[in-house]
């Protein structure tokens, strides 16, 4: 009796309760602990669900030895304990291939993790070894430029020879480390920033090479001292005819000045073709100071 009157109790009902309130009961309890309607306490609600199969079974069974003989609840040839026993089965093996299923996306998830921290560590190692090499690069062209090796005139002096040594075996084995950090890096950024400093050494050491370096060189210097003369003549003619307050003095040391500076570089280039405008120049010069200046 005690058993049968806990059944009772976890349907909700009394023990004077019809055929037609115990299925309700049953279906109103099993609807309320059925364990899809509480994912969040799934254990507790299958649970529960098994009590409450176990009290509807008991009253079951109390109701067909009573005078009722015919129990008119649903039956579909099994048992409803063997029914939620099969269920429950089913829900287990559904709940551990769930399991399975989020325990291989974690995994999945942890090796990408890692593999991009071995690829962020292998980012960090070859971008240190790519600094070394432009720091190589700084220290090199510092070199280049302090012992004035750009110039060509600089590069065969006898004194040079030992310092453009050095600087070339240096330059040597700079690109081969572009070379070599090209080839066996595994950073794709890094190694392309290593092919294009290699480039630019290729193309530089090239153009110093270049054997009209030294020509092209006293043009451009021919050019530059060429341009200054003219440019110290064409300001002391403009003084000379627009401006009283430059006086006799300050005229003729204006005058001297633009001779000094086409003398100077007639004797610098004297196989330049400039040297016809320039001699013109001073011939413009010559006529100015007979004419106006000349006591």
């Amino acid at each position: 009796m005690n058993e049968l009157g806990s059944a009772y109790r976890i349907l909700g009902i009394t023990e004077h309760a019809t055929v037609k309130e115990v299925n309700h009961a049953y279906r109103r309890m099993a609807k309320k602990y059925h364990p899809d309607s509480n994912p969040k306490n799934s254990e507790d609600a299958l649970t529960m669900m098994m009590k409450i199969n176990d009290a509807y079974e008991t009253i079951k069974k109390h109701i067909q030895k009573g005078p009722a003989k015919k129990f008119t609840g649903k039956s579909s040839g099994k048992s409803t304990s063997k029914r939620y026993a099969t269920w429950t089965e089913r829900w287990v093996d559904v709940g551990r291939e769930k399991a399975a299923r989020e325990r291989r996306e974690q995994e999945a998830f942890y090796r990408y993790l890692e593999k991009m921290a071995r690829q962020r560590e292998r980012e960090n190692e070859e971008g240190d070894r790519y600094a070394v090499i432009l720091e190589n690069v700084s220290i090199l062209f510092s070199f280049f430029y302090e012992h004035i090796l750009y110039s060509p005139v600089v590069r065969t002096r006898p004194g040079s020879a030992d310092i453009l040594r050095r600087f070339e075996d240096n330059y040597d084995r700079l690109m081969k480390k572009c070379v070599d950090f090209v080839k066996k890096s595994k950073s794709r950024f890094y190694r392309r920033k290593a092919y294009q400093a290699y480039k630019f050494l290729s193309a530089f050491i090239m153009g110093m090479n270049s054997t009209d370096t030294a020509g092209i060189e006293r043009r451009a210097g021919a050019c530059h001292m060429f341009e200054k003369a003219v440019y110290d003549s064409d300001k002391f003619i403009g003084t000379f005819f627009t401006d009283e307050s430059a006086g006799e003095e300050g005229e003729r040391a204006m005058l001297g000045d633009c001779l000094d500076s086409f003398e100077i570089f007639i004797r610098a280039y004297p196989d330049s073709a400039l040297i016809e405008y320039a001699q013109r120049r001073l011939d413009v010069l010559e006529k100015l100071y007979r004419a106006f200046m000349k006591e």
